[in-house]
């Protein structure tokens, strides 16, 4: 999986994190994703929009996330995340830098 960050998925959430997960499911998955994306020094900070499913499907999670297609429907709309036909971004540049310092379970 070549280009799909820098490997900051941890293999299990800690007890903060799954808080997140249990009060949220969505904006778990879209910070994981940010904070992935963020992590991802090459291509201007973005992933391609293919391996998007297989970053979800790598995050640990007691439970279902939305798939890429929810992803891709819904936080754009919350101004999480731009994309066009190959790539996936994060929107907000200062999002970018947040996401990229603060860890999952502080979330």
């Amino acid at each position: 999986m070549a280009g799909i960050g820098v490997g900051l998925l941890s293999p299990r959430p800690d007890a903060d994190g799954l808080r997140g997960f249990d009060a949220n499911r969505w904006l778990f998955a879209v910070y994981r994703v940010l904070r992935e994306i963020s992590g991802n020094a090459t291509d201007n900070h973005s992933i391609r929009r293919g391996n998007l499913g297989d970053l979800i499907r790598r995050i640990p999670a007691p439970g279902s996330l939305p798939d890429e297609n929810d992803m891709l429907r819904t936080a754009p709309q919350a101004n999480f995340l731009r994309y066009d036909e190959d790539r996936v971004w994060v929107r907000i540049r200062t999002l970018r830098q947040l996401s990229a310092a603060v860890r999952p379970g502080l979330v």
